[in-house]
């Protein structure tokens, strides 16, 4: 599985992929480093998410909406 990390700097904007990793500790790790580094820019609303692929041949880099799915990084 694929983990692609996902930062919205905006509210209701579009989500940009900022990461890819196989391992889902590297992801959760990816994941908190992403929104420290937004906050420090200004970026007080960013989000960040995880959402997990099957393989590498379809990762978007933007997307309108993400559904991150926490359970999935463990299986």
């Amino acid at each position: 599985m694929i983990h692609a990390i996902y930062l919205q700097r905006v509210p209701k904007g579009l989500w940009t992929l900022v990461s890819v990793s196989e391992s889902a500790e590297t992801a959760l790790k990816d994941k908190r480093m992403s929104l420290e580094a937004a906050k420090k820019s200004g970026k007080d609303q960013a989000k960040t998410a995880i959402r997990t692929f099957e393989t590498t041949w379809f990762l978007p880099e933007t997307l309108a909406e993400v559904e991150e799915n926490e359970r999935l990084l463990y299986n």
